[in-house]
C-alpha cells in the first residue's frame, strides 16, 4: 500500500514504463500483462503532460552533427581541455560538450555539495603544507590557522544555514583526523617540491598534442603535491571521497589524471639523478576504528589504526619504488608496474587525448554514457544533465567498457 500525490507517482510511472518495454510476454501471465498495460494507459491519461514525457522516451536520442560554422567558434585552431574534462569525455560525450564546451552551470543554490567541500579541503592543505610538512611541534597549530584561513574564504557557504554550519562541523571533523595523521608522516623524510602546481596555464607549458586538420589538443592539469623522497619523485592527488586507482578504467579513459601528472612529471622534472616513483590518490574521509578490531585501548593504537585507513593509494614503478615508497603510499604488485609498462600506460594514455579531441572536432557527439561489466551506467552517474540527453539504461545503448587489456 502507498499514500502519495499524482507527481509522488512519477518515479512509479518510469519504472512501470521501463518494465513494459523490455519484459516479454511469456515472463508473466498474460492477464497481469494486461492489466498493467491498461493501468498504465489510465494514469497516464490523468495528466497530459506525463503523455507527453513518457512518449518521449522511446523517440530517438541521437544527436544533430555540430556544424562547421559552429565547430570553428568552439574549436578553431586548438581544443583547449582539462585532464579531468577529457575523463567527462570518457564518462559520455554528450556530457561532456554541454559541461566542457557550452559551459552550461548549475544555479548556485549554496548546497554544500562534493565539490564544495572538496575545494574547501583543498584549500586548508593548500595553506598547510605551502612550506612543506610543518614541523610536530607546531602542527596542530598550522592547521589551526590553514582551517581559519580557508573558512573565509567559503564563509558564504557555511553561513547560508544552519545545517550547511553543521556540515563545516563535520568537515573540520574530518580534516583534523586526517591532520594528526599527516603530523605523524611528517616524521618521514618527504619534501614538498610543490603544492596545487598548475600545468598548461600561467605561462608553465602543458602537453600539447597533434589533431587531424592540423590542430592541437592543450592539455592543462592540477597536481595537488608534488613529494621527494630519497630523489624519487611523484605525484599526490586529493580526493574528497574514496578513490583507488583502477586499471581498467584507466585503459577506457575513465582515470587519466595520475597518468598524466606522470607523464608530465618525467618529461618536466626527472634527470639522471631524479627518478619518478610514481602517483597516487589521498582520499579526505574520516578513518573509522572499531573497537573490535583494537588488541587494546589506547591513543597510540587508535592512531596507528587510522593510519592504515588513510593510505594512499595509485600506481607505482617497480624499478624506484622502495621499502619506504611502499610503506607510505600503499604500493602492492598489483598496483606496481615496471618502467617498461608504465611507458605502454602513458602512450595509452596520449592515445587517449588524441581520441577524444579528434572526436570533438569531427562534431560527431554521441550520447554515449560507459557501461560497466554489471550494466550500470556509471556515465549517468551524478549527471545534472539528464533532463536534456533523456538516454534511458534499459532502451538506449551507452559505451561497454572494462574490455581493455594493458597488453592490446
Amino acid at each position: 500500500d502507498q499514500i502519495g500525490s499524482y507527481y509522488g507517482l512519477l518515479e512509479d510511472l518510469g519504472n512501470l514504463s521501463r518494465e513494459l518495454m523490455t519484459i516479454e510476454e511469456n515472463d508473466m501471465n498474460q492477464q497481469n500483462l494486461t492489466f498493467w498495460k491498461i493501468m498504465y494507459r489510465i494514469l497516464l491519461k490523468k495528466k497530459k503532460e506525463y503523455q507527453e514525457l513518457f512518449t518521449s522516451l522511446s523517440e530517438e536520442i541521437t544527436p544533430t552533427k555540430i556544424s562547421e560554422q559552429v565547430l570553428q567558434i568552439l574549436y578553431n585552431k586548438e581544443v583547449n581541455a582539462s585532464v579531468s574534462s577529457i575523463e567527462n569525455f570518457y564518462n559520455c560525450e554528450y556530457k561532456y560538450f554541454l559541461a566542457n564546451s557550452l559551459n552550461l552551470q548549475q544555479i548556485d543554490t549554496m548546497t554544500l555539495d562534493s565539490k564544495i567541500q572538496g575545494n574547501y579541503f583543498h584549500k586548508v592543505f593548500q595553506i598547510l603544507l605551502a612550506n612543506g610538512f610543518p614541523v610536530v611541534e607546531m602542527f596542530e597549530q598550522k592547521m589551526n590557522e590553514a582551517i581559519q584561513s580557508a573558512t573565509i574564504e567559503f564563509q558564504r557557504y557555511f553561513e547560508y544555514n544552519q545545517f550547511n554550519q553543521y556540515l563545516k562541523q563535520q568537515f573540520d571533523k574530518i580534516l583534523y583526523s586526517i591532520g594528526e595523521i599527516l603530523r605523524q608522516q611528517s616524521k618521514v623524510a618527504i619534501k614538498i617540491e610543490a603544492t596545487e602546481f598548475g600545468f598548461g596555464r600561467d605561462n608553465i607549458p602543458g602537453l600539447i598534442l597533434e589533431l587531424f586538420q592540423n590542430k592541437k589538443l592543450k592539455i592543462r592539469g592540477f597536481i595537488d603535491r608534488i613529494d621527494l623522497i630519497n630523489q624519487t619523485i611523484g605525484a599526490v592527488d586529493y580526493k574528497s571521497g574514496k578513490k583507488t586507482f583502477d586499471l581498467s578504467l584507466a585503459l577506457d579513459g575513465l582515470q587519466l589524471q595520475l597518468l598524466t601528472y606522470m607523464d608530465y612529471l618525467k618529461s618536466s622534472y626527472t634527470n639522471q639523478t631524479k627518478q619518478l616513483w610514481g602517483a597516487a590518490y589521498l582520499s579526505l574521509l574520516e578513518p573509522v576504528v572499531k573497537l573490535n578490531d583494537l588488541s587494546y585501548f589506547t591513543q597510540e593504537a587508535v592512531l596507528q589504526k587510522q593510519s592504515q585507513q588513510l593510505l594512499y593509494n595509485g600506481i607505482y614503478i617497480e624499478e624506484t619504488i622502495s621499502s619506504e615508497i611502499k610503506s607510505l603510499y600503499n604500493g602492492t604488485a598489483k598496483n606496481t608496474f615496471t618502467n617498461k609498462e608504465v611507458e605502454k600506460l602513458i602512450e595509452n594514455n596520449r592515445e587517449l587525448f588524441v581520441n577524444a579531441g579528434n572526436e570533438l572536432i569531427s562534431g560527431d557527439i554521441k550520447i554515449n554514457p560507459a557501461i560497466d561489466s554489471k550494466k550500470v551506467s556509471i556515465g549517468c552517474q551524478y549527471c545534472r544533465f539528464k533532463s536534456i540527453c533523456r538516454y534511458e539504461p534499459n532502451i538506449h545503448c551507452g559505451r561497454q567498457i572494462g574490455n581493455q587489456k594493458l597488453n592490446d
